[in-house]
């Protein structure tokens, strides 16, 4: 609800932006890691395509998917 008083105070932008400066994201260096190999084995996997790389790969997506699902609930 707008406040008449203090309209002037602040633009919605303005408001916004200093919002954002209050804004800290956690990082969770385990989940890098394990993004960080994904992509590198997604990579090889296209390069050179086999069974085994396609278990690890589906296995590593397993795991990113759960550590995914336990941050965004521990937030």
């Amino acid at each position: 609800m707008l406040d008449k008083n203090n309209a002037n105070k602040f633009s919605l932008k303005d408001q916004f932006k200093y919002l954002d400066q209050n804004i800290r994201i956690q990082r969770d260096k385990k989940l890098e890691n394990e993004l960080l190999f994904f992509s590198t084995l997604s990579k090889q996997m296209r390069e050179n395509p086999s069974k085994e790389a396609l278990e690890v790969l589906q296995q590593a997506d397993e795991k990113i998917n759960e550590m995914t699902r336990l941050s965004s609930t521990s937030v």
